[in-house]
């Protein structure tokens, strides 16, 4: 090989590992300032509790009993998600929401992030907060099969659930085939590019909130971390057993989007199968009501919060009467 052409790799090869460094370099600054910016806009509404060395955060507001759990679903929202039915919540019982490990102000942790290993961190924050069973558990999409799970390894402490438009431990099985197969070709960047590219998220000149304020850590270290790991949750969920009488109330949107991709066959399939899967998880008690709430989509709680909140106060009356949980309210009585 001539002497120029080798100088000219050599040349060129020390150029990309200097533009690579320069990079990495400029990364490491700008998420110090994503770090910091989100501290002092967007500090934790709640108490942030140590676990085995790592800080996760709940909050916590209301009296009364049961407590009232929110689990979120598989999004980088977290708690935040919960932000615009809590305060009314906390005027029925005591009402916490928290952030798994990796999502807004909860620190990430080592290990796979299923849903046996996420019931048990979530057992060892309330005991740390010093917020004792029982429970109402509200899960949203992948929430539910959490609260599934916890229920499983803690029985007892929970005492009525709502599903708000809960995934199903079978449904990735149960939907048509080509979208089993859109699901199967869909597959994230690494989480390491995204803890690179993540924190330049400050410069997109949105409207900050702790959902965008938060990204560099939530979408990279609990997003796809969880993604990850949605296999073995499933199959976790599918284990467990009937929820015997204790109420159950299962939200349904109303709206079912359409999937890019999926024929029209593929998507009207999709939308009967959804609502036999729903259906599937109030027989889960013989003291469960579904509803299917007309207008709303995946969101419930932010599309049509009244349903969600009448559906928690009519499971929270139903265990402190130990009756039948309430048919068909589409409204607060109280």
């Amino acid at each position: 090989m001539k002497k120029w052409l080798k100088r000219l790799i050599f040349g060129g090869g020390i150029l990309i590992v200097a533009l690579a460094f320069l990079v990495l370099m400029v990364s490491l600054v700008v998420r110090q300032v994503a770090v910091r910016r989100a501290e002092r806009d967007f500090p934790p509404p709640g108490r942030l509790v140590e676990i085995d060395g790592r800080l996760s955060h709940i909050d916590c507001s209301g009296s009364g009993s049961p407590t009232i759990l929110l689990e979120s679903g598989l999004d980088d929202r977290g708690s935040w998600s919960w932000a615009g039915i809590q305060d009314e919540l906390s005027q029925i019982s005591r009402v916490c929401a928290y952030d798994r490990a990796g999502m807004l102000w909860s620190e990430p942790r080592k290990g796979p992030r299923d849903a046996e290993r996420i019931a048990d961190e979530l057992h060892a924050i309330l005991a740390a907060a010093s917020e004792a069973p029982p429970y109402v558990m509200v899960g949203h999409s992948l929430g539910g099969l959490l609260v599934l799970v916890y229920d499983e390894r803690y029985p007892g402490e929970a005492l009525g659930f709502v599903f708000v438009d809960a995934a199903h431990p079978e449904q990735e099985r149960r939907f048509p085939g080509e979208v089993q197969e859109l699901i199967a070709n869909a597959r994230p960047d690494p989480p390491w590019l995204f803890r690179i590219l993540a924190p330049y998220r400050i410069f997109a000149g949105e409207r900050p909130t702790p959902r965008t304020a938060y990204w560099w850590r939530s979408f990279p270290e609990g997003v796809l971390r969880e993604s990850a790991a949605a296999d073995a949750s499933f199959e976790q969920a599918a284990r467990t057993g009937s929820l015997g009488d204790r109420p159950l109330v299962v939200l349904t949107a109303g709206v079912t989007p359409t999937m890019p991709g999926v024929s029209d066959e593929g998507n009207a399939a999709m939308r009967r199968i959804l609502l036999e899967l729903k259906e599937e998880l109030a027989g889960l008690s013989t003291n469960s009501d579904h509803r299917i709430v007309e207008g709303a989509g995946h969101y419930v709680h932010r599309d049509r919060p009244e349903a969600v909140v009448a559906a928690i106060w009519d499971v929270v009356r139903a265990v402190r009467e130990a009756g039948p949980v309430r048919s068909g309210a589409a409204e607060d009585k109280r």
